[in-house]
């Protein structure tokens, strides 16, 4: 009796062991399509109306992208970089971050790599996942930023939507002397992957005891595994805000999200806000608005709580105040 019950221990394991790797191997498929193909896409297009200095600049890896640098008279030298969303042409900012060149601020937007037909960096496909090559963007335009003779490089911002907001993060942990960063929709790629894993999972593998048995590291260590294996597919290494957010040096943060935001939820808001153990943080959950709808459904609140975040970590100098 004790042999057949140590069998069927050594056989429940072996069937437990096996159906694990199974489902592991077949889930790795399905997980890097979340990396390589799921994409929201906004259809580009070509803006040269736009006000302000149409310029060129290096990213810190060579890659030349475009951007405008909007002058605002009352500045005295303070500055917002932008950082679009995924798929956004140069004129985005207008729907979220117009109103700063009014309010005071220089302002200047630009495109990340890929989203261009001049711009293509060799072969690189982005997707709305944040990876190092976009943080290779955004510090290019700090750099170009810092040598203009009008711009204060102690006093620059970063203002960034959903992957824009990620990368402002991440670069912001790398660049102590940004002065603030306002953050509208980002979220953590780990904690979202595993959230769309649990979703479709289901879809590629339809075994209700497979997924009842399935312990939650596991799918912490197949969505690690899928991020690093679509990572050498597609030629980058994607990030997530949260290893920067560990290492937060202070630099003031505004988190805005979409109270009914169905790609991202807002419960992330806390997850960020919760890894930064210094600095100061404020958080806005805008009621009925989805996924970078905030500028739109709260259209004058946005606007009022965007400047006066600015106004007291970016202040006019004592001549000009």
């Amino acid at each position: 009796m004790l042999i057949f019950v140590e069998w069927s221990l050594v056989i429940f394991f072996f069937v437990l062991l096996v159906g694990s790797l199974y489902g592991f191997f077949k889930m790795i498929g399905a997980t890097t399509k979340i990396f390589l193909d799921l994409q929201i896409q906004l259809p580009y297009e070509e803006a040269p109306d736009l006000p302000g200095e149409h310029v060129t600049f290096e990213a810190t890896d060579g890659i030349t992208l475009p951007g405008l640098l909007i002058r605002s008279p009352k500045s005295d030298g303070r500055t917002v970089i932008f950082a679009p969303e995924f798929g956004a042409d140069l004129g985005s900012y207008r729907k979220y971050a117009e109103h700063l060149v009014d309010a005071g601020f220089h302002l200047f937007a630009f495109e990340f790599r890929g989203h261009g037909p001049i711009h293509v960096s060799e072969g690189y496909i982005p997707t709305h996942w944040p990876t190092r090559y976009e943080i290779c963007d955004l510090l290019g335009a700090i750099e170009f930023l810092s040598a203009q003779k009008d711009v204060d490089r102690n006093r620059i911002a970063l203002f960034g939507i959903s992957k824009g907001a990620c990368i402002s993060i991440c670069s912001a942990g790398l660049k102590k002397r940004i002065a603030a960063v306002i953050s509208d929709s980002a979220f953590s790629t780990k904690i979202t992957a595993v959230q769309y894993i649990e979703r479709w999972g289901p879809i590629f593998i339809r075994s209700e005891l497979f997924w009842r048995l399935m312990p939650r590291w596991f799918l912490v260590v197949l969505q690690r595994f899928s991020m690093a294996v679509s990572g050498i597919l597609r030629g980058c290494k994607f990030v997530s805000v949260s290893d920067y957010l560990k290492n937060w040096t202070g630099t003031p943060l505004f988190l805005i999200h979409g109270e009914r935001d169905s790609f991202i939820p807002c419960e992330q808001v806390e997850n960020l806000k919760s890894w930064i153990s210094q600095g100061e943080v404020e958080t806005w959950i805008v009621p009925k608005a989805r996924h970078n709808e905030s500028a739109i459904v709260a259209k004058d609140e946005y606007r009022r709580r965007t400047i006066e975040f600015l106004e007291k970590h970016l202040p006019l100098s004592e001549a000009d105040s």
